[in-house]
């Protein structure tokens, strides 16, 4: 079960996301990116500003477009709603955005959650990183308390749940995909047809049936468009990009910012650079 899952790393709960989204609509729903940052009082171009962006992306509540921070069609349709059922269904899909939560709770749907194991449940079924996992355990438990989903006696509450999910669909939102998403599909139907490539040691390598070559391309945008860079994934990166001809405008950006790379200096404006390389690369258009 261990894979790419998508989880808040810093421990965003979607009550405190919520929040952050109407901070975002009060700036008229839509801002540059400092100053944005100056409302939920970060700074602009630190670390945990650019982890808390890819939470709230992953949340579906915001997209980020260069300079420019956007509430979601689903971030304004939850900020504006004045049905309280509509409400609720609309906090309960910001919750199943985040993959790990809803595999969680489709998978205990009928079992009782032993809430003292969750973080190690995380770590070795769904590969969530050991540094991470009590903040997430407490961000999905603070979640379903919010949402009402979790009972006292921590069994999930299962009809509750089926109410939130027949009134509302991730489909009413998939126009509303954010940038970094849009290129993973775009990648993934790159990837299914019948191409052939040459890695770096001439060896024909055939796209829709090289399962190395797929994770290693997802696994190099994930980590790219992620903007949580630090020189730990230097190495990783750098193999990477070295060992596919096809990646020529990706190799020759890395190595005009390399030593950024791996003086933890890494700016957004170089991760949109790098990005614009893949497209360009892999003829994603």
């Amino acid at each position: 079960m261990k894979g790419k899952i998508s989880y808040p790393t810093d421990g965003l709960n979607v009550e405190n996301a919520i929040k952050i989204a109407e901070t975002l609509k009060e700036l008229g729903g839509k801002a540059s990116k400092g100053l944005f940052a100056n409302a939920i009082g970060m700074s602009e171009n630190s670390g945990p500003f650019r982890v808390k962006l890819s939470s709230m992306k992953k949340y579906g509540l915001l997209n980020k477009k260069d300079d420019l921070i956007s509430l979601t069609r689903l971030g304004v349709d939850l900020i504006n709603s004045y049905d309280e059922e509509d409400t609720k269904a609309l906090r309960f899909e910001v919750f199943t955005r985040i993959e790990l939560f809803k595999m969680v709770i489709d998978r205990l749907s009928e079992s009782t959650l032993n809430l003292d194991l969750l973080d190690k449940m995380f770590v070795k079924d769904y590969g969530v990183n050991q540094k991470n996992a009590l903040k997430v355990k407490k961000s999905f438990i603070n979640s379903c308390n919010y949402l009402n989903i979790l009972k006292d006696n921590g069994t999930l509450n299962n009809d509750l749940i089926k109410l939130l999910k027949s009134k509302t669909s991730s489909e009413e939102y998939i126009e509303d995909q954010d940038d970094q998403n849009k290129e993973i599909a775009q990648i993934q139907k790159l990837t299914s047809k019948p191409q052939i490539l040459e890695d770096s040691n001439n060896k024909q390598v055939h796209i829709n049936e090289s399962v190395e070559f797929n994770e290693e391309i997802f696994d190099l945008i994930s980590i790219i468009s992620s903007y949580q860079i630090h020189k730990s994934k230097f190495e990783d990166i750098k193999n990477i990009i070295e060992k596919y001809k096809i990646l020529t405008h990706t190799n020759l950006i890395f190595q005009a910012i390399e030593d950024k790379f791996a003086n933890d200096e890494v700016t957004d404006e170089s991760l949109n650079l790098l990005l614009e390389g893949l497209k360009n690369d892999l003829k994603i258009r």
